[in-house]
């Protein structure tokens, strides 16, 4: 006999697992396994109203087999779908479980099952039960016809599959060659903005020599405005020494012409005359230095805002050349020139010491 429990606890639990596995299914899952589902619920559904109206055991069997073969199916086509939830894999491999395990315990039963049935036929040998018989066959060729249409439905369904891992191929090669037209176009953008970048490169190196030659330059320039202020200053320092000097002069020339002069009085006279040259000396041999250094200055100034216009049509080997030269030139220190120029210049003072020197000899 067939055990009514432990078939109503896995006919329970298929139903359970079905429930779960549409519950967790996508839009496009549910899509797919829409028919399976349908077809093991109506099977499901004949196996409870057989249990209520008390169908005989046969009916109940043939139906259980049906819902065995429907929710192994629903379970293929589940684990057939490329999905991603681990989840619903899990759900659709406990679900063939234990289609396959109350399969199992049917078949086991079948031998038993059509012995009981074969006894009963014989111990009733009425036409009732000829009539029961008849029943039967019809219930086992209905069962054969479902069979059938599952038969038919697995075979739509692979087709369906079929189709729809075409359209997959079909999206992977188009996906592929999205992907290959974006790499080339990102490869393209990649190359414009790298030959722009450079191109922004020498731009701003071009851009940073001018503005630091024109650093330079102003530089030379304010340094050559701060020389030529401090030599006016000097010079004119130079040239009150200088009037003191012809105004003590002239008074001293005046006064002789009208009367004599003391010795003592003409002595102390040249004496001043002769420091005050000192000062106006020094002054104005500060004045010269400082004007050379203003015109040095402005002359660097001038050949750094001239050297590009000048280089312009001139080759490359020549240009470098003429830089490295104008470098060396400004960045070298003073020339022999202005180095002769810091020598002190011999005052009226030092003059006369040199003349008393040599007629002491």
């Amino acid at each position: 006999m067939i055990n009514q429990e432990f078939l109503d606890d896995r006919v329970y639990r298929i139903g359970s697992l079905i429930e779960s596995i549409v519950k967790n299914a996508t839009d496009e899952e549910k899509k797919a396994i829409k028919g399976n589902v349908n077809s093991a619920n109506s099977a499901k559904q004949k196996i409870y109203e057989g249990i209520a109206n008390n169908a005989p055991i046969k009916d109940i069997f043939l139906l259980a087999i049906g819902y065995c073969k429907r929710s192994r199916s629903l379970a293929e086509r589940v684990l057939s779908i490329n999905t991603q939830n681990l989840e619903q894999k899990s759900l659709a491999s406990l679900l063939m479980k234990t289609s396959d395990e109350l399969n199992e315990y049917l078949d086991s039963k079948k031998d038993s099952l059509d012995i009981e049935l074969a006894s009963d036929l014989e111990a009733r040998n009425t036409e009732s039960s000829k009539l029961e018989i008849n029943s039967l066959l019809s219930k086992i060729n209905a069962a054969q016809n479902q069979s059938q249409q599952a038969t038919a439905d697995i075979n739509n369904r692979i087709n369906d599959l079929r189709k729809d891992l075409s359209s997959v191929s079909t999206s992977a090669e188009k996906m592929e060659s999205d992907l290959r037209e974006a790499f080339d176009r990102a490869d393209r953008i990649f190359d414009e903005k790298l030959a722009n970048l450079k191109e922004k490169e020498e731009q701003a190196s071009e851009l940073l020599e001018i503005i630091s030659r024109d650093t330079i330059s102003g530089s030379f320039q304010n340094a050559a405005a701060e020389e030529r202020a401090m030599a006016n200053t000097l010079r004119a320092m130079s040239l009150v020494c200088m009037g003191i000097m012809a105004f003590v002069m002239f008074i001293t020339l005046w006064q002789s012409t009208t009367e004599p002069l003391a010795t003592g009085s003409l002595v102390l006279r040249l004496a001043f005359v002769t420091i005050v040259s000192i000062p106006a000396a020094y002054l104005a041999r500060e004045s010269s230095r400082h004007r050379e250094l203003e015109h040095s200055q402005h002359r660097i100034a001038l050949e750094l805002k001239s050297v590009d216009p000048y280089l312009a049509t001139m080759p490359d080997e020549m240009k470098n050349k003429i830089k490295e030269t104008l470098a060396y030139k400004i960045f070298s220190g003073p020339n022999e020139m202005e180095r002769n120029e810091n020598k002190t210049p011999i005052s009226s003072h030092e003059l006369m010491e040199k003349i008393l020197e040599k007629l002491t000899k």
